[in-house]
């Protein structure tokens, strides 16, 4: 390689680099700094290269004495015998006279490959595609030899070149004006390759003792990993780590990381840093020979004796990539990390080795970004998943940018992608074509959607697919079948789970997940419930194709399916009692598989899902699952008449409370109509009073606003039902629904008893939505009664339990009652922006108030708008719109502290 040294330093590195990566040689005048005239120096190492790169930009270069010309003139002529690849800088304004001249003449002459660049990473890019091609025709170019220099070894065609012989003189540095520049660090040269088909050298210490090869350059930037490069290289500088392995599923970024990791740790090993691609390697032969190329020495006979010997007492980092294909390589590291006690290994594989020695880092997926209802612009484009996407985005369409109309569509692509890097790439190169609600709508159809990547990734990673079927490829044919069966869950399982499902003992199972957790193909998380198992979507989706074409693939989904069921019974009676935030908690880790569980009966046995649908009804409204079992309930509705009377009450009830919920009030009062005749026909007391409670619930649609004693009739008589029962969420649902229609109708100390009632059984049960209605109730009698100074209490302590517990329907309903109280106070506009805040919110999370509270919420917007005029309340109550969650929260402390 040729260059001026000090204004292409940069260059000279990413030219090394790109030369590396390939798995050849640079040659460069800084790697032979010894005692020796410079001009002598590149002589003897042109005589052995096999490609001229030169580099030029500005500087002519130094002329020596005795000499006409530069030395860097003189470099490109004596290379006139071999390929020269020759790239010049722009722009370059500055360019001396003479370096003028010599371009000219390089163009005329139009004799070798000539390219114009303008950056390092771009020139690294270009070299690396030059010689890759280059290489590809299998030239052989036969040359003399230049200088005074000794004869060279013959070199194999895939080197680009060898170095000089070394002088006997110990490696000193070359003397500071031998070009203009520093003096170089003095470091040892690469030794000579043996000839093509001779074998290795079998005495190591025959040779110099070359440098490691350079790193390969990453030449794109690393998004989202800057706590991982600090806890990865800070357990590499903790006292006795000396093997760190970081494992994840393809795509994750291991390579990626270590190679990070690495240069960050460069100065900390000062023997050197080898990266090892084991990629290709299944034997551990071959993977201890990589790791000799790697450091620059012959193999030989016995290559782990060869790296003892090199690596010896020195600082090395040996970085190898891959590590699965060759996990017989383990007793070898061992040994060699035995006897080199300044060697440190980090290793990137889908499986531990387990040596003793070995520490183990889980590389995460990327942090996915926040609920777009719940951050801002900027909170959404720092999150690392988001923060890829654009990145990869702005890669193919230069002019992407996060915006209000697309970031909602990037942050679901992030995902439902899990933070998976490679798939966030796959589907951020999609918008040079599509906008990002396009991707995503896409994505939803198959992940097959994303298609290739980039050319330069590895063929098992240009796709997801191939990614998961290099993974799958590796496990037996036991692993390989429970990794089907696993297929069924949807969102992670236990290993109890896992036996039932696959028809194993649970010691076996166990064994077997434990064998897929090694294969970085499953997932450990550590819940408050104990140790579960999850398969990334990416993987699941294409695993599943595989258990549909087994033989016993619907006997599994069957498995499934009375799991599921089971674990539901188990759960109804604690989700209505005093364990519920608990119990409603644990299903909330099985929310996937519980909704899978209900179609499965839906298309193959239909019987248990009225059951299903109302014994899990807490749970489906208060965990927001309400969307994804309403197609269930309106499948079933047409057959209700083929339903035994339990089944049919059971359907009905939910049908009643579900349209409610959702605000679709014709649903609701049709449900209504034919649930009232058949409630008191039910044996079940429970069934009997849930039935009252929908008929109560429903009644203002059915009665209309002005039947506010009717609607009250039905609430106390569905109390009357719950009363002894021992249902307490219930309970306090109908109590506050009946001190919402008292006050209405002005019996204020019947709803100040019945709220007091209800906060009781809401604490009990630990239901932020009740206890927050229930003190929004009693905010509002508050105000009433002129006593702003505990309204506000009551609503604080409210949003305190709502943001506690992550509920987004009770923080609207304090939102409401801070607006009720800025109205009470006069502060009209900030009335106004508080209710604009509850209503985008609760549009935003899908949240419909029930009939009892909306035309509550609508009379106190007519008076807000009087109060204020048409323009001022729209203004205030739009700017509310736009604020986060957040931000609404911050606007009401703000009214509360006032």
């Amino acid at each position: 390689m040729s260059s001026t040294l000090d204004e292409l330093a940069k260059e000279r590195q990413a030219v090394a680099r790109a030369i590396s990566a390939l798995r050849l040689t640079p040659v460069m005048f800084e790697l032979g700094a010894r005692p020796h005239p410079p001009q002598e120096l590149y002589r003897a190492y042109l005589a052995q290269s096999d490609i001229f790169i030169g580099l030029y930009w500005q500087r002519y270069g130094w002329i020596g004495p005795g000499m006409d010309v530069s030395g860097l003139q003189d470099e490109l002529g004596l290379a006139r015998g071999m390929p020269r690849l020759l790239y010049v800088k722009s722009p370059a304004p500055d360019r001396e006279p003479r370096l003028d001249e010599l371009i000219e003449g390089l163009m005329e002459e139009a004799a070798d490959s000539f390219r114009v660049f303008r950056t390092s990473t771009e020139l690294g890019r270009l070299v690396r595609d030059d010689l890759a091609t280059l290489l590809s025709e299998q030239f052989t170019v036969a040359r003399p030899h230049l200088g005074t220099a000794p004869p060279a070894v013959a070199q194999p065609s895939r080197t680009v070149a060898a170095t000089a012989p070394p002088p006997p003189t110990p490696v000193t540095p070359a003397p500071p004006d031998a070009r203009s520049a520093p003096a170089p660090v003095a470091l040892d040269p690469p030794a000579p390759q043996p000839p093509s088909g001779l074998g290795a050298t079998t005495d190591p210490k025959a040779l110099p003792a070359p440098g490691p090869r350079a790193l390969p350059a990453d030449t794109t930037t690393l998004v989202g990993r800057e706590s991982a490069i600090d806890e990865v290289a800070g357990l590499l500088g903790s006292r006795g780590v000396r093997l760190v392995t970081l494992t994840g599923p393809g795509g994750i970024g291991k390579t990626r990381l270590a190679l990070a990791v690495g240069e960050r740790l460069r100065g900390g090993f000062d023997a050197g840093t080898a990266f090892v691609a084991l990629a290709d390697v299944n034997r551990p032969e071959a993977a201890l020979a990589g790791i000799c190329r790697a450091i620059g020495v012959g193999p030989g006979f016995s290559p782990l004796e060869i790296l003892a010997d090199r690596l010896g007492d020195g600082r090395w980092l040996l970085i190898l990539d891959n590590l699965e294909q060759v996990l017989d390589l383990g007793p070898f590291l061992d040994e060699l990390l035995a006897r080199c006690p300044g060697v440190a290994i980090l290793s990137t594989s889908r499986r531990v080795l387990r040596l003793r020695a070995e520490w183990e880092y889980p590389v995460p997926a990327l942090a996915l970004p926040e609920d777009p209802a719940d951050a801002s612009m900027d909170e959404l484009a720092a999150s690392p998943a988001v923060a890829l996407f654009v990145d990869r985005a702005r890669a193919v369409r230069h002019d992407f940018v996060l915006t209000g109309d697309n970031a909602a569509a990037v942050v679901e692509i992030c995902r439902r992608l899990e933070g998976l890097p490679l798939a966030i790439e796959l589907a951020a190169a999609r918008t040079r074509l599509r906008e990002p609600g396009v991707v995503l709508e896409r994505l939803a159809g198959s992940l097959d959607a994303l298609g290739a990547g980039p050319a330069d990734l590895p063929d098992r990673q240009r796709t997801l697919r191939t990614t998961v079927e290099w993974s799958v490829s590796m496990l037996d044919e036991a692993e390989r079948s429970l990794l089907d069966a696993l297929a069924v869950f949807a969102g992670g399982w236990t290993v109890e789970a896992a036996a039932a499902v696959a028809g194993l003992d649970e010691d076996r199972a166990l064994e077997l997940t434990e064998a897929l957790h090694q294969h970085s193909l499953v997932h450990l998380d550590r819940t408050e419930f104990g140790a579960r198992s999850r398969m990334l979507e990416t993987v699941r989706e294409f695993v599943a194709e595989r258990l549909a074409d087994r033989p016993d693939g619907a006997e599994i989904h069957r498995r499934h399916a009375e799991h599921y069921r089971r674990l539901a019974e188990q759960a109804e009676e604690s989700l209505r009692g005093a364990g519920q935030r608990a119990a409603g908690n644990r299903l909330q880790c099985d929310a996937g598989n519980l909704v899978a569980a209900m179609r499965w009966y839906l298309v193959n046995d239909p019987e248990p899902v009225p059951h299903l649908l109302s014994g899990l009804w807490l749970f489906w409204t208060l965990w927001d699952h309400v969307d994804e079992v309403r197609p269930g309930i309106e499948q079933l509705l047409p057959s209700t008449a083929a339903l035994d009377l339990q089944s049919r009450v059971e359907l009905l009830w939910t049908a009643a409370v579900l349209a409610d919920y959702v605000g679709d009030e014709a649903a609701a009062v049709r449900a209504y109509r034919q649930l009232e005749p058949l409630r008191d026909r039910v044996q079940d007391p429970r069934l009997r009073a849930l039935s009252y409670v929908a008929m109560a619930w429903t009644a203002p649609l059915v009665g209309g606003d002005g039947d506010g004693d009717g609607v009250l009739r039905e609430a106390l008589a569905s109390l009357e039902q719950l009363r002894g029962l021992e249902e307490p969420f219930w309970t306090a649902l109908m109590l506050t629904a009946a001190a919402t229609v008292e006050r209405t109708l002005g019996r204020c100390d019947d709803a100040v008893r019945h709220l007091d009632e209800a906060c009781e059984l809401a604490r009990l049960i630990d239901n932020a939505w009740l206890a927050a209605w229930a003190r929004r109730e009693l905010s509002t009698h508050a105000i009433a009664r002129h006593r702003l100074g505990d309204a506000r209490a009551l609503l604080h302590e409210g949003m305190t339990l709502s943001l506690r517990v992550h509920d987004m329907r009770s923080v609207t309903l304090c939102l409401g009652g801070f607006a009720r109280l800025a109205y009470a106070e006069g502060d009209h506009e900030r009335a106004a922006l508080l209710a604009g805040a509850a209503c985008a919110l609760r549009q935003r999370s899908g949240i419909q108030l029930w009939s009892m509270q909306r035309s509550a919420r609508t009379e106190g917007l007519d008076e807000l708008r009087a109060a204020l005029g048409d323009d001022r309340f729209d203004r205030a109550y739009a700017a509310g719109g736009r604020l986060s969650k957040r931000e609404a929260v911050a606007a009401a402390d703000a009214d509360a502290d006032a």
